[in-house]
């Protein structure tokens, strides 16, 4: 006799981001009636198949195709032939969305989304890594930096107000800017907010821009810079622990990590063939 699949659906607020929430379901086996949400629901199949109904068009979306709907929307969702399937939905609150078409020049009222995305684009790819970043990394900026590209894409590419946005001038001024933030504050939680305040251009942009000039995110560039300090402290402390709790990282195996991503070699290793 077959065992029956144990359904799960867990809630996970996410640190430092009271605006967003990830909600997984794991061999849901449900047929949900027409109702609405006061957040946005922007979701991706992970296992199995889904219809969901939504302003008079059903769809049977299948692994890896992403769905949205927008706030306030009637929508329905039925599982076909009541088979399980699994997926993963970041909650995200309305007062975030119309933030966002403000730092984007946006001027409408609201922002409306296409329901559904299933041609398995890079925003499929963006999406997997946004929820991995959110569950696991313990970095803000990592977080939020996934999180803004993310959103970016889908309101430039996938929403009722596909327009260009707003390039400003001094690019290198504003990469300089939130460089010598980081540079001057590496092992602090740094937000992107933050470093938006410091170069004057939206988070959006500068994330956008950063990557673009610099060639890796402003996280990566942090972790870069906390990397290149730790290696001058591993030689004078021979303190793993201690090196790593300094540097602003949660444990040691998180910095170690890192440390072996970038360097080559573990802390261990290094000190073991650097120290004199």
């Amino acid at each position: 006799m077959r065992r029956k699949q144990e359904n799960i659906l867990t809630v996970t607020k996410i640190r430092d981001i009271p605006f967003i929430r990830v909600v997984s379901g794991i061999n849901i086996v449900n047929d949900f009636p027409k109702h609405i949400h006061a957040d946005l629901c922007i979701g991706i199949i992970t296992h199995g198949k889904r219809i969901i109904s939504a302003k008079g068009k059903s769809m049977l979306l299948d692994r890896d195709d992403i769905f949205v709907i927008n706030p306030g929307e009637p929508h329905g969702c039925i599982s076909p032939e009541m088979s399980s399937h699994s997926y993963v939905v970041i909650n995200i609150e309305q007062r975030l969305i119309s933030d966002i078409a403000k730092k984007l020049s946006i001027y409408r009222k609201e922002i409306i989304f296409e329901n559904y995305i299933t041609d398995k684009t890079d925003l499929t790819l963006r999406m997997k890594r946004l929820i991995d970043t959110l569950l696991n990394s313990n970095m803000l900026l990592d977080r939020e930096s996934r999180l803004y590209s993310f959103l970016e894409m889908l309101i430039r590419y996938h929403s009722s107000s596909k327009k260009e946005i707003p390039v400003p001038e001094k690019r290198n001024s504003i990469i300089q800017k939130a460089k010598g933030h980081i540079d001057n504050n590496f092992i602090d939680e740094i937000s992107l907010d933050e470093l938006s305040q410091i170069s004057g251009v939206s988070p959006f942009y500068l994330n956008r821009l950063f990557c673009s000039e610099v060639g890796i995110s402003p996280h990566s560039y942090q972790i870069h810079r906390r990397i290149e300090k730790s290696k001058e402290l591993l030689l004078k402390s021979g303190s793993i622990a201690e090196v790593s709790l300094n540097m602003g990282f949660t444990d040691q195996s998180h910095f170690s990590k890192f440390f072996r991503k970038i360097v080559g070699a573990t802390p261990g290793n290094y000190i073991k063939h650097n120290m004199v």
